[in-house]
């Protein structure tokens, strides 16, 4: 049964747009996930916790093999959009912060999953809306993990794929730089910054932190080709994903002007010849497999 909720613990601010980010500036999302998702492997009788399903591609897809998938996301656009575009009998859909999940299961009932999955989300759902209070960044991840190590059957598995240390830092340092020029203050950056992204014993350390045993935590550096679309490339990756940088800049051609210099510093620096017009983008990518024990002690 499709059942969207709402709820009070999301972002004030809904930047995502969901046709924006499947078919403009992010298409390639859904479609590099076969390391992933082989690690998921979902069985006839699983049934799923997908974390920051976004649009839901993803998540019908899997459905295809599982019992039953529950798919959460923070972005009231994006589940819409799956609820529209990607309904199945065996799935369904909520609006919630993914980091909250002690929260979701005491409103929807205790539920314990065969797996919890996750793809592209982790680096949004763990990042902290007070990034310059490294206190309240540290209690929301320990408070994230908790969750899903508490959503789990015993013996159940947490899959992950996310960004990783220096995930985009090329386009990222562009975009910083170019706020610099037009009077933001690195402070205000710091603060905006939606993100974490860990280094491979960062987030070890977390899993473990939260009772986890951690079966694999690998790092992959992933140029990926940022789409041609006219409203896509760079720019359109800024636009989508980075709205809470560009709105520090408060006259709106100037903020039009860092993007466009973003995107011809990327098309420069990540451009190739082989491909008219196209630019790379510096991805990093962290995948886990973490179990929780039988007994927990």
């Amino acid at each position: 049964m499709v059942n969207p909720t709402t709820t009070a613990p999301k972002a004030p601010t809904d930047d995502w747009n969901s046709t924006t980010y499947s078919t403009t500036v992010a298409p390639f999302v859904p479609a590099l996930t076969t390391k992933i998702t082989a690690l998921l492997a979902p069985q006839a009788s699983d049934v799923i916790l997908d974390l920051g399903c976004g649009d839901g591609v993803l998540t019908k897809d899997l459905a295809a093999h599982a019992k039953h998938i529950v798919a959460i996301d923070s972005s009231a656009n994006m589940i819409e959009a799956a609820n529209k575009n990607y309904s199945a009998p065996n799935v369904e859909y909520h609006v919630w912060d993914g980091a909250d999940l002690a929260g979701f299961q005491a409103e929807h009932g205790e539920k314990q999953y065969d797996k919890v999955f996750s793809n592209a989300a982790i680096h949004w759902i763990m990042g902290s809306p007070d990034t310059l209070d490294e206190a309240k960044a540290s209690t929301r991840r320990a408070h994230g993990f908790a969750g899903i190590f508490a959503a789990l059957k015993p013996n159940g598995l947490f899959i992950s794929e996310s960004g990783g240390h220096l995930n985009c830092a090329d386009i990222r340092a562009a975009l910083f730089s170019a706020l610099l020029a037009n009077g933001v203050t690195m402070q205000q950056i710091k603060a905006a910054n939606p993100w974490w992204f860990p280094t491979v014993a960062e987030m070890r350390k977390e899993l473990e932190k939260a009772g986890f045993e951690v079966e694999l935590v690998e790092e992959e550096f992933r140029p990926t080709e940022l789409t041609k679309e006219e409203d896509g490339g760079a720019g359109g990756w800024v636009r989508l994903f980075c709205a809470r940088f560009l709105r520090l800049v408060e006259d709106e051609e100037k903020r039009e002007e860092v993007v466009r210099s973003v995107a011809e510093v990327l098309e420069f620096v990540g451009g190739h010849g082989d491909v008219e017009g196209g630019s790379k983008c510096g991805y990093v990518r962290i995948r886990v497999v973490a179990r929780r024990p039988e007994v927990v002690v």
